[in-house]
């Protein structure tokens, strides 16, 4: 048996299809499963030792007039309990498929010409921005 020396895999083309598949699968029939009882229990039989590396990179820009600063801070806050980096003062940047409740956020409050959420495959300094989201 080969022994695992680090919870961090580099993600397959595969494995990242089979992530997108199963995301899309959830998000489509968790909302009817929870109608019958509101909770459900999820279990993968195969997660894996830990995190993915690779893969895309989530960004969120923002400018956002001082009328609206109340949805700037709600929008922040929600960026800031989902763990995304703070690149700079309005922009954060995550390894992780959080997209959908981010736009849904901005629907729900008009904001679309004030936000832009844009899914990357590279990023200058990935290292370092590696290092904040795979502490190991």
């Amino acid at each position: 048996m080969t022994k695992i020396t680090s919870t961090i895999w580099n993600i397959e083309p595969h494995t990242e299809e089979k992530h997108e598949i199963l995301r899309k699968y959830l998000d489509a029939w968790l909302p009817i499963m929870t109608r019958w009882n509101g909770r459900v229990l999820y279990i993968d039989g195969f997660a894996g030792p830990g995190e993915y590396i690779g893969g895309k990179w989530r960004l969120v820009l923002f400018d956002i007039p001082e009328k609206n600063r109340l949805f700037r801070d709600i929008l922040r806050g929600h960026l800031q309990t989902l763990k995304f980096l703070k690149l700079q003062y309005s922009v954060f940047i995550s390894p992780h498929p959080f997209e959908k409740p981010i736009l849904e956020l901005i629907s729900l409050y008009s904001a679309q010409p004030y936000v832009r959420v844009v899914t990357a495959t590279n990023i200058d300094n990935e290292t370092v921005i590696k290092r904040h989201f795979f502490k190991r």
